[in-house]
């Protein structure tokens, strides 16, 4: 993963490799699926768009922030679940939890947690942006999450549908992102996690005030063609909102550089801490 400047906007472009500091087994994340009913009178959060007629997919997808403006956001969380069968593709793909620092922070700009499927494999990897470079960053820290998903039809591996990810943010008493609990839960089975302390695997830490999920190729600006549908679940412990944009407190504007044919769906204009969004993706 690299960082780029192309007309003062930042793209984020993961990275293969492996570094293994800071990781360790862990109890599954207790997140469950949750249901969601929002006022039939809420209109919707105004939707991202870089580029005209394209919104809502990809890796253009709503910034949840917190209400009350450029704030810390703590236990932020995401939970996706596969509706259908998800035949993985030959490349991979990726579900990215992509986070912005505060800009007067200066420390870290950008934060990905990325849980990532290969062939029958899962892994867990994190990608911590500084201003100048990896240094004092965590740049391609990868960990295994489950060796075999176990599926496979027709020569063809997938994510079973009833299967959930979840990437959970740990933060400290200071607002500090420092560290994250990822969990693999197969339908019917023993789900299976791991975590990475940030503290240990000795970079820096610092809060985030917006975050992101994307759905988009395995790294280094890949595309990929998904098939499937399913939700994505947001959790925080606090107040937060769909917004269009990353907030004006934060360095610039930032978004992963893999990319895919998935698509999102709205979001009501309102406030909470539980917020449920349908993803799908077909090819033709």
């Amino acid at each position: 993963m690299k960082s780029e400047i192309l007309a003062s906007v930042f793209v984020v472009l993961t990275g293969c490799g492996f570094d293994t500091a800071g990781w360790s087994g862990a109890e599954p994340s207790d997140l469950a699926t949750i249901n969601v009913t929002y006022s039939a009178d809420a209109g919707l959060a105004p939707a991202p768009s870089r580029e005209e007629g394209v919104s809502l997919t990809s890796d253009q997808n709503y910034m949840m922030v917190k209400a009350n403006g450029c704030a810390p956001i703590d236990g932020a969380a995401v939970r996706i679940d596969c509706d259908v069968d998800m035949p993985i593709p030959p490349e991979g793909f990726s579900v990215q939890l992509n986070a912005s620092s505060l800009t007067n922070v200066a420390n870290m700009v950008w934060q990905q947690y990325v849980i990532g499927v290969s062939g029958r494999e899962l892994y867990a990897k994190v990608e911590n942006w500084v201003p100048d470079g990896p240094k004092l960053g965590i740049i391609n820290s990868f960990y295994g999450l489950t060796p075999d998903l176990g599926n496979q039809n027709n020569s063809v591996n997938y994510i079973a549908a009833g299967a959930s990810l979840v990437i959970q943010l740990n933060t400290d008493d200071e607002h500090n992102v420092i560290g994250a609990t990822y969990t693999y839960n197969p339908p019917g089975g023993t789900p299976s996690a791991v975590k990475m302390d940030l503290r240990e695997a000795g970079t820096v830490i610092e809060p985030i005030v917006s975050y992101t999920v994307n759905i988009v190729g395995p790294c280094n600006d890949q595309n990929v063609d998904l098939m499937g549908k399913g939700r994505i679940s947001y959790f925080a412990s606090t107040q937060i909102e769909p917004q269009s944009w990353v907030p004006p407190c934060t360095q610039n504007g930032w978004w992963t550089a893999e990319t895919s044919n998935v698509n999102y769906g709205e979001l009501p204009a309102i406030q909470g801490t539980a917020f449920v969004q349908t993803f799908s993706a077909f090819t033709e």
